[in-house]
């Protein structure tokens, strides 16, 4: 997995974006990501082997962004 990819924990939950990753002295893989929760973001570490590339279908219906009206 790399920094840009949308991903989801393997038991469930939000898409989240990878913003950065570590590797540790022990071989242990972690991805730093981040994601919105209503409208207030959030971020955390997982270790790489809890996450799964999101589907395809999932991120399409994220959309581009659209401009708020002032």
């Amino acid at each position: 997995m790399e920094i840009g990819d949308v991903v989801r924990l393997k038991s469930g939950g939000p898409l989240m974006t990878i913003t950065s990753t570590h590797e540790d002295e022990e071989g242990i893989k972690t991805a730093w990501c981040e994601w919105f929760k209503d409208d207030s973001p959030q971020a955390r570490n997982f270790n790489i082997d809890s996450l799964e590339k999101a589907e395809e279908k999932a991120v399409d219906w994220i959309g581009p962004l659209k401009k708020r009206n002032p």
